[in-house]
């Protein structure tokens, strides 16, 4: 369950792009390590454009009746409200049977703003994010350097990262695994985004190869 990053609302969910998705990713690896007949089952029960403030009173029109294993994606999505993240993660360790947990946490990527060196702005694709060799923009992406800094676009990721440290559920970070790469410029922003928020292909195969070893 997520927003559009799960949803594939840039790919077009369930149509030929969709196989481009963390999600059909790891069913694909899951096919192929352990086959059954017919295939391992897939239920996509994202919703672009929404947050736990909407998933925590319907959740259960989103899941299927059975599910042994939950991934939620919401990092982008919180919109300030942790609390109903929370809420919705109770509702999901209280299932019956018990299916196991993931919480993957993709990452709302910032630049500095041409026209007025804001350093607190969504990344545009347009935008230049040599970090290389332009240390201004390297800047940019300083989250954890500065001891009690307040970081709007990591608020509601700590918060997730925090909840699920105290629930003992499992979490996987495209920051954690990615930020200094960025930093340093050996990786692009480009290469692996569509948007500030919203993954390309390569951005859903880091996610999936992430979640991998936590599943199977």
């Amino acid at each position: 369950v997520g927003g559009s990053i799960t949803a594939g609302s840039n790919y077009g969910t369930f149509a030929a792009g969709a196989s481009h998705l963390y999600h059909q990713k790891l069913l694909s690896a899951l096919n192929a390590l352990y086959p059954v007949r017919g295939g391992h089952t897939l239920h996509n029960g994202g919703v672009p454009g929404t947050g736990p403030t909407y998933m925590e009173h319907c959740v259960h029109d989103h899941l299927p009746a059975h599910p042994d294993l939950l991934i939620i994606d919401y990092a982008v999505n919180t919109d300030r409200n942790p609390a109903s993240f929370e809420r919705l993660l109770r509702t999901l360790l209280m299932l019956p049977r018990s299916p196991a947990l993931i919480v993957a946490n993709a990452h709302r990527w910032r630049a500095i703003r041409p026209h007025d060196a804001r350093t607190d702005k969504c990344w545009h694709p347009k935008w230049p994010v040599d970090m290389a060799n332009n240390r201004t923009q390297w800047a940019a992406q300083m989250w954890g350097s500065v001891r009690d800094a307040s970081d709007a676009l990591n608020a509601d990721e700590d918060a997730i990262a925090a909840l699920c440290s105290h629930y003992k559920v499992p979490l996987v970070s495209l920051r954690g695994a990615v930020l200094e790469s960025v930093r340093s410029g050996s990786l692009g922003i480009p290469t692996f985004m569509r948007d500030c928020k919203h993954p390309k292909g390569e951005g859903h195969t880091f996610l999936a190869q992430l979640v991998r070893p936590h599943t199977f």
